[in-house]
């Protein structure tokens, strides 16, 4: 499975896929970049489009540009979706994965009709778009039946190869409505059973436990910006035990480091760590930033790398419970286990 750093060019520090840069890290292979950082934004597109997105941004060869259409966010803050401008970025930017131009991203709070529509919305941008290379989306939630049946008819239309899955984080935060984090193993699953040969790439769920959950089900790719958010809120990632505060911003809470973890964290070989140790990750400003997000996502590498060999060596299963101290999440794992080795019979995949 291919772990995708999502990248903000507000402030594209740390610049991991740069090997000029002190916080190159060569086990990432891949960089979501969102068109929503592009959209309005004239003098950067300019730039894409006199020395092209490789260029601009001095990605090398052998790392992957994946493009976000910028849905999500361009929703958020209540502007229309340029499909128009989208497409003629693509053509410019040329990135290696890009999605339909616009989707329509459901809630679980909101009431089914609303979430039938927004199908509907999405379903008809993926016929439109999926024959000219670009790849189909589809939600998680009460809708995921239809969009795979309309997968599959497209699929007799034009060949679909890899497939975007959204709309799954409602349902790890278990915002209200939702019908439980289980949902999202279950969904993946369906997904996964029902197009075996396509490419599925999970939107936004790369982090340190839904990795497991992502990798134990089959997923091809998933992205993760959660390693730069947290970084700004002074939070690190550990491996197997989630979140730990170590400098304090604004009204963030959480668990402070313990004394074992310190001690841990002198033997970390991210390349902050091994610069500047835990001063590094607990400064303020742009070099604290940095150092934190740095760690962050050479963790998540690091997990990603160790679920994968026990996956590949069959010890997956006595490891996970020893490795995984999160209650809730360790819940999902087991699920996402337990149902993998369950038959594909007609009663799980419809």
């Amino acid at each position: 499975m291919r772990l995708i750093a999502g990248v903000n060019l507000r402030n594209p520090v740390p610049r991991f896929w740069d090997p000029e840069d002190a916080h190159h890290l060569p086990q990432i292979g891949g960089l979501m970049i969102s068109f929503a950082d592009f959209l309005g934004y004239q003098s950067r597109i300019k730039a894409v489009r006199e020395k092209g997105l490789r260029s601009y941004l001095r990605i090398p060869e052998g790392v992957e540009v994946f493009l976000d259409n910028g849905a999500f966010h361009t929703l958020m803050r209540g502007d229309a979706l340029d499909a128009s401008a989208y497409r003629s970025f693509v053509e410019m930017s040329s990135p290696d994965w890009f999605p339909i131009p616009a989707e329509y991203i459901p809630h679980p709070r909101m009431p089914r009709k609303e979430q039938e529509r927004l199908f509907k919305k999405t379903t008809a941008y993926n016929w439109r778009y999926a024959p000219k290379g670009y790849i189909p989306v589809v939600h998680a939630g009460m809708c995921l039946p239809k969009f795979l049946d309309s997968i599959e008819r497209l699929s007799r239309k034009t060949e679909v190869t890899h497939l975007g899955l959204g709309a799954m984080v409602p349902f790890l935060l278990r915002g209200k409505g939702a019908d439980g984090r289980t949902q999202v193993v279950d969904d993946i699953l369906r997904v996964r059973r029902r197009l075996p040969d396509v490419r599925i790439h999970g939107f936004g769920i790369g982090g340190t436990a839904t990795l497991h959950i992502a990798a134990v089900l089959g997923l091809d790719s998933v992205d993760s910006s959660g390693w730069r958010n947290r970084a700004a809120r002074g939070i690190i990632q550990l491996r197997g035990t989630g979140d730990r505060i170590v400098a304090a911003f604004g009204s963030w809470r959480g668990r402070a480091l313990s004394l074992v973890e310190k001690r841990g964290l002198k033997h970390c070989g991210c390349p902050a760590c091994l610069r500047n140790g835990t001063k590094g990750l607990e400064s303020g400003g742009i070099d604290g930033f940095a150092a934190r997000a740095t760690h962050n996502l050479w963790v998540l590498a690091s997990e990603l790398q160790d679920i994968e060999i026990r996956l590949a060596n069959g010890s997956y299963a006595d490891w996970f419970p020893e490795h995984i101290d999160n209650r809730i999440f360790i819940k999902l794992i087991e699920h996402a286990v337990n149902e993998m080795a369950q038959p594909a019979t007609a009663a799980k995949v419809a």
